[in-house]
Parts: C-alpha cells; sequence; structure tokens
C-alpha cells in the first residue's frame, strides 16, 4: 500500500459516487411517479425534447449517442413510451435503416414538465455545493 492514506471502504470515492447516484436516483424516481414515469423514461423524453430543440430530426442512434445511452435500454423503454402514446416514430427519408422520433402532444407535456420538476429537485439536492466544480469535475470522469 506505500504511502497510501487506508481509507473505510464506505469512505472510498467509487463507492460514494455509486451509493450518491443511487440516492438521487431514488429521489428522482419518487417526484417521477406522479407523472408515470421512471428516471430512465424520463431521461428519454427530454432527450428527445431537447435534442427536438436542437436538430430538425432526432433518430434513436443521435439519442443513444448523445445521451451516453445504452442502445437496448432506449430501444426497450422506446417501445413502452410508443406504446403509451407519449412517442412515434417516423422513417427517416434520409436513411431507410432507421426511424425519427418524435413526442406527441402528451409526450411533450410530459417531458416539459417532468424536465421543470428535475430542474427545481436538481436546485435543491445540489444547492449547498460548488455545482460549477462538480460539474467540471464528473464531466472529467466522463471522458
Amino acid at each position: 500500500m506505500g504511502n497510501r492514506e487506508i481509507i473505510r471502504p464506505d469512505e472510498e470515492l467509487g463507492y460514494l459516487l455509486v451509493q450518491t447516484s443511487l440516492y438521487k436516483q431514488r429521489i428522482n424516481n419518487t417526484m417521477l411517479k406522479p407523472l408515470g414515469l421512471t428516471y430512465m423514461q424520463f431521461v428519454v423524453l427530454a432527450g428527445i425534447y431537447e435534442l427536438g430543440t436542437q436538430h430538425e430530426k432526432v433518430s434513436q442512434q443521435m439519442l443513444v449517442s448523445q445521451r451516453r445511452l445504452d442502445k437496448a435500454m432506449v430501444s426497450s423503454i422506446l417501445k413502452k413510451l410508443i406504446g403509451r402514446g407519449l412517442v412515434y416514430r417516423e422513417p427517416n427519408p434520409g436513411d431507410s435503416r432507421s426511424w425519427i422520433l418524435k413526442l406527441t402532444g402528451r409526450g411533450e407535456q410530459l417531458a416539459v414538465q417532468a424536465r421543470n420538476n428535475a430542474h427545481r429537485l436538481n436546485e435543491e439536492f445540489f444547492g449547498d455545493i460548488d455545482q460549477s466544480a462538480l460539474r467540471e469535475i464528473l464531466k472529467k470522469l466522463l471522458k
């Protein structure tokens, strides 16, 4: 171990990061439950909404790559959201192998409502820390 300070397992950075993430996800799910959404359904809905404001066409691949999501998980979530009438797909005229994702009116309304709730929750959750510094650290870790 050399000069490395011995840290209790529950004080290891990796453990604390995972526990914080799980705790935040539980809080998010509690906030989203009245809207009938899981956290990952919200991530997909909000991703389609936000990417749709930046791009004319949002494909499933764009959503997966831009939001760093698992392709199979997104596919499964989209099936549920389509079944609930929140999302629909159109053939992509520029690529016959892909679909363009769009929110229905209800899907857009739900995405905006959930996103507003998530912003308020984030302000409360991260309110007492230097959010800019944490954001930069997390972005650096994701690279």
